[in-house]
């Protein structure tokens, strides 16, 4: 699923607040992609701050998998 939002706080700030709002619902913080990184790391230049969350509820994806 795709969520993307535009805001006026730093990267940093959203990251952090991100986080935050994951844990107090249960949500844990999977991984982070820096689509920055990941680009230069493949010679291609990506000038756009980008990352990427996978984020995860534990107990609904048990409840899936079973």
């Amino acid at each position: 699923m795709l969520f993307e939002l535009t805001s006026q706080k730093s990267l940093e700030a959203i990251d952090r607040d991100l986080r935050e709002a994951a844990a107090r619902h249960k949500f844990g913080v999977i991984a982070v992609h820096n689509l920055k990184e990941t680009m230069a790391n493949k010679g291609v230049a990506f000038e756009g701050e980008c990352l990427i969350y996978e984020i995860c509820n534990p107990h609904q994806a048990k409840r899936v998998l079973e």
